[in-house]
């Protein structure tokens, strides 16, 4: 994840700074840097914020700097489902949507 590496230098910031802001270890962030780890749930919006830029730019998935207007905020609980999920095959997904839809049905 260099472009962690590369925003923080821009911005002036020491990776015990960022880590002070964002209640996170500076060892944790250096792993970010060095791609050995890559940031999850809060400390990944946290780290876009602070560095304002999108969450998909930091991750080098756009090289698009801009926040969306039309970003979705997830909850952490959604932002770790949804990593569990991502590489599903259509099949596991579709099962995924039913039991879903079952669930709502259930509550309501």
């Amino acid at each position: 994840m260099n472009r962690l590496k590369e925003l923080r230098k821009e911005k002036g910031l020491t990776l015990e700074e960022i880590a002070g802001k964002l209640n996170t270890t500076s060892m944790s962030l250096s792993r970010y840097e060095r791609g050995e780890r890559e940031p999850k749930g809060s400390v990944l919006l946290d780290l876009a914020s602070l560095l304002n830029v999108s969450p998909d730019y930091l991750l080098g998935r756009t090289n698009n700097r801009e926040q969306s207007e039309r970003l979705i905020y997830l909850s952490e609980a959604q932002f770790l489902l949804f990593e569990e999920i991502k590489h599903f095959d259509d099949e596991s997904l579709q099962d995924l949507i039913n039991m879903a839809k079952i669930i709502k049905k259930r509550e309501l």
